[in-house]
Parts: C-alpha cells; structure tokens; sequence
C-alpha cells in the first residue's frame, strides 16, 4: 500500500460501505484487507471476508485474493 493503508481503509468506508459509486471486486478486496493487515483493522477485515464469501469472488480462485485471505 506504500504507507497508504489507513487512506485505503477510508476510501473502503467510504465507498463500499456505503454503497455509493464503487462494487467490492477482487482486486480492491485483496487491497483492502492488505491494508487491514497493515492497520490491524480485525473488524473491516471480517466484513470484508464476509463480502468475499457473499459476491463469490473466489469463484473462479483468485490466487491473489486467496493469499489475502488466508493470512
């Protein structure tokens, strides 16, 4: 995240949360929960989870998103 993890969790809050102009995809979900990690954000970190598990985005296996995951 180059020292950008608290801004990723923002804008995650921000956008996906609130569900304004932005769609949890795999890319942006395997950002934000490095960025979890970085902050020790436990709780955007399961939501996120949550969310994976919900839009299917390990299906097909993402081995990106996968690695996120499993840490």
């Amino acid at each position: 995240m180059n020292g950008q993890a608290e801004k990723t969790i923002q804008l995650y809050e921000n956008e996906f949360l609130n569900k304004t102009t932005m769609e949890l995809d795999a890319i942006s979900a395997t950002c934000v929960l490095s960025a979890c990690s970085d902050c020790r954000r436990l709780d955007i970190g399961q939501y996120v989870h949550d969310e994976i598990i919900r839009l299917k985005l390990l299906h097909p296996p993402n081995i990106r998103l996968l690695t996120a995951v499993s840490f």
